[in-house]
């Protein structure tokens, strides 16, 4: 778990790490879309994250041979402060098996936890059987189109619960909250992180025809890796990452699969069942 406390109010830096080009090293060129056939069929990327009121999708989560993890960056404002930390954990319902998540789009907003942009939704929980947001007081989809389409989760928390690091607890009267860059529009290639040296970075691969294909659709493939600090268990393997998420976003649907491994190992695979809207 990493630390820091900070003043003033908290501001959401984006960082744009890298663009490759066309195509992320080692990958064949020649399987690799170019960048004028991603215009061609992603003139829009909001097609591929529908935010319509009344949108509900429907998952199968599996947990696979390894127990799969969770990590999310909070902040707690603290009388003139912020303190923020990295939070890396285990689902604690988490036995090998399938769970049943289902999320719907409740409603429009203007804000969105600390956030205030103008194209934002708040979701809503109806089953969430391995307790992925358990921890979770409001969450919503906060996008923003100043240069990028890029669309974040923010998730608030309790004041009650405050930040676990000793006489920290329960000293915050305001709701924590955390803010993850899930999806952007921009060439193949480009890396994305939030903040400075940010262990939470999130790649778009290509446009993935195989996925699409059993969904009806292109997809676009994203990439989020999660680098390790100091804190984190060692059990986690030799490797630099924490873990690593392979995402889908097919037109028209949203998400429709997810997959996580630990050191080459699969930990938990989400597949779409159904999405509806209203």
């Amino acid at each position: 778990m990493k630390t820091l406390i900070h003043s003033g109010l908290a501001v959401l830096v984006v960082a744009l790490i890298c663009s490759c080009g066309n195509h992320s090293a080692g990958q064949n060129t020649e399987d690799a879309p170019s960048f004028d056939y991603l215009e061609s069929v992603v003139n829009d990327p909001s097609d591929y994250f529908p935010v319509s009121v009344g949108t509900k999708w429907t998952y199968n989560i599996t947990v696979g041979e390894t127990q799969p993890m969770s990590y999310y960056e909070a902040a707690w404002p603290i009388g003139d402060r912020h303190i923020s930390y990295a939070m890396t954990g285990y689902y604690p319902e988490a036995v090998k098996g399938t769970y049943r998540l289902v999320v719907r789009v409740k409603s429009k907003t203007d804000r969105q936890g600390p956030l205030e942009y103008r194209l934002g939704v708040e979701l809503e929980v109806l089953e969430d059987e391995l307790g992925v947001f358990r921890d979770a007081k409001q969450m919503f989809y906060a996008i923003s189109t100043a240069r990028l389409y890029m669309a974040n989760l923010v998730v608030t928390y309790d004041a009650r619960d405050g930040p676990p690091i000793g006489s920290w607890r329960g000293g915050s009267s305001h709701e924590g909250y955390s803010v993850r860059l899930i999806f952007f529009g921009a060439k193949p290639g480009t890396l994305i992180g939030v903040g400075q040296n940010p262990s939470d970075l999130l790649l778009f691969k290509q446009l993935d025809t195989g996925v699409g294909a059993r969904h009806g659709a292109p997809a676009m493939h994203f990439v989020r890796t999660v680098a390790k600090n100091s804190d984190d268990d060692a059990n986690v393997g030799d490797s630099n990452e924490l873990f690593t998420e392979h995402m889908w976003y097919a037109k028209g649907k949203g998400l429709v699969l997810l997959k996580q491994s630990i050191n080459g190992r699969t930990s938990m695979t989400w597949s779409l069942v159904s999405v509806t809207k209203n």
